[in-house]
């Protein structure tokens, strides 16, 4: 079983910036220490032999469209439909909450 203790997983917290309730980090401990234990199988495994897979299906490339330059719309005109505006910015409601714990 993986050595990484309750103290590891304060540290976990702080750096990464979560809460975890005290309810769940038993839970959340054991899931870590079973995800190193299988990393840890993984590193059991001889891969010497096997060449290095750059893309899931071999001989694919990247579809990529030209670039071309199209006239711009006026920002004036762009922004005159937008329901709030700071300056030349549209702006949008927050999309990060903060619920406290996971």
């Amino acid at each position: 079983m993986s050595n990484f203790s309750k103290e590891d997983l304060n540290s976990l917290q702080k750096l990464s910036k979560i809460r975890i309730s005290p309810e769940k980090e038993g839970v959340v401990l054991e899931n870590i220490k079973k995800i190193l234990d299988y990393m840890d199988m993984l590193d059991e495994v001889d891969t010497s032999s096997t060449p290095p897979l750059t893309h899931v299906v071999s001989g694919m490339k990247a579809r990529l469209a030209e670039d071309t330059i199209e006239d711009k719309l006026p920002t004036e005109e762009f922004l005159a439909g937008a329901p709030d505006k700071v300056g030349t910015f549209l702006k949008v409601p927050a999309v990060i909450e903060d619920k406290g714990e996971i």
